[in-house]
């Protein structure tokens, strides 16, 4: 029976670990926080299951908290350049999306995991933390390492890749997490996003309102995501409060500045989260992402390898929704590279491989997505934004291709199809 180690307990490593100890192999995952630890933990930026990654959740046995999870079956968007701004609503043809914590997630899918590796005898948690020295020791002892943690002394194992864009761009985020009882209008299983651009690209900042399962049950998320030091940039914001009024970061001033802002560029979601309070417990997040994509194998000091999975090696900004959709579709190929592989030794030729096949599937259409979205649009691109507030066929495909980019290829990527597919659309309504 191989041996296999996964470092880290995100997404990507319960995912691929749940796979692998379902096919028979000796699984031994190790994660720095026990699940009662990882359920008090501080929130993480807002991620969401599009349709066909919940779908694999669910054949994989997988909790998919169908029966709790409030769906999002449409999309409504927002694009605002200056005085000019295009609305469209699009839906989901695979069926429904969800978003839920991931503190509630993780900390269900490794009891899970723990539950399983008892029941078959071959599989174990540890709960630790791991430095280099460790991978070095570790990799005598497994046939395959594969660490899915992307900071630390960890993630500085993998060089950045210059030869490989990951498209989207360094943003800063803050957030909340809001009961759902105290946000006015009703459910509509849709996920509000408004993009506005008041002074051009380098000012472009976002504002998701979602519908999202905490631990106190369907609730929401207000996330507000910006270019570092744009006028949109609540995290900015949120320092200059706290520079006047003299006293340490809070989350209740980080959520007063998140509103704030949300009120000149989002009125509309505003209205509904104006008299909103956060769920108990830590609700409230601010960090920054710089997205890059790295070489997927690690060297060790004393040469030994491992292979870096996801966040790792591929960190996806959040404005196109990306996150675990990413970090599932490359838990999903490493886990069919690893059953096709048989007892060959996982060599250096093995991980470039299977890091390559999830890029030239998935991820490279991913980060096509991720850069024709943050706001360097190319010429076509508002032609595009018009046709879809104007036909629904549009609004759809667009959505579409949030759950699987490579969708998008047909269409949207390239110029001379973008413009075959406009004139095609505009012969048949007439």
């Amino acid at each position: 029976m191989r041996r296999i180690l996964i470092v880290g307990g995100g997404q990507s490593a319960l995912y691929l670990g749940h796979g692998l100890l379902r096919h028979g192999y000796e699984v031994t995952l190790m994660t720095a926080q026990t699940t009662e630890e990882v359920r008090a933990g501080l929130p993480s930026v807002l991620q969401f299951t599009p349709p066909t990654v919940l779908l694999s959740e669910r054949e994989a046995g997988l909790p998919v908290w169908e029966n709790d999870a409030p769906p999002i079956e449409r999309l409504r968007m927002r694009v605002r350049t200056g005085a000019h701004e295009v609305a469209f609503t699009g839906a989901f043809s695979a069926g429904y999306a969800v978003s839920v914590d991931r503190r509630l997630k993780m900390a269900d899918w490794l009891e899970l995991f723990k539950a399983r590796a008892d029941e078959t005898g071959h599989g174990r948690v540890i709960t630790h933390g791991v430095t280099v020295t460790d991978l070095d020791y570790f990799t005598r002892l497994f046939d395959l390492v594969i660490v899915a943690v992307g900071n630390g002394e960890l993630g500085e194992l993998f060089d950045p890749d210059p030869t490989r864009q990951g498209g989207a761009h360094p943003r800063t985020v803050v957030q909340a997490y809001l009961d759902g009882d105290t946000v006015d209008g009703p459910a509509e299983g849709v996920m509000d996003v408004v993009s506005a651009q008041p002074g051009g690209p380098d000012d472009a900042g976002e504002v998701f309102f979602a519908p999202v399962l905490t631990h106190e049950g369907a609730g929401y998320a207000v996330m507000a995501l910006a270019a570092p030091g744009g006028p949109l940039d609540a995290a900015v914001a949120a320092r200059r409060a706290r520079e006047r009024v003299r006293h340490a970061f809070s989350p209740d001033l980080a959520l007063h500045t998140l509103l704030t802002q949300t009120k000149t560029w989002a009125p509309e979601v505003f209205a509904r989260i104006a008299h909103a309070r956060p769920i108990r417990g830590s609700a409230v997040l601010g960090q920054r992402v710089d997205p890059v994509v790295r070489h997927p194998v690690g060297v060790l000091p004393s040469g030994g390898l491992v292979l870096g999975m996801a966040d790792a090696v591929v960190t996806t900004g959040p404005l196109c929704g990306q996150g675990w959709n990413t970090s599932t579709r490359c838990a999903q190929v490493y886990l069919e590279h690893v059953l096709a592989h048989g007892d060959r030794p996982f060599d250096e030729m093995f991980m470039d491989a299977a890091f390559t096949a999830f890029w030239d599937t998935y991820g490279e259409a991913s980060a096509a997505f991720s850069e024709i979205s943050h706001g360097v649009f190319p010429a076509h691109f508002p032609h595009l934004l018009g046709a879809a507030g104007a036909f629904g066929e549009v609004a759809d495909r667009w959505v579409d291709g949030i759950d699987d980019p490579r969708k998008l290829r047909d269409w949207m990527f390239d110029a001379e199809r973008a413009h075959a597919y406009l004139a095609q659309l505009t012969t048949s309504a007439s």
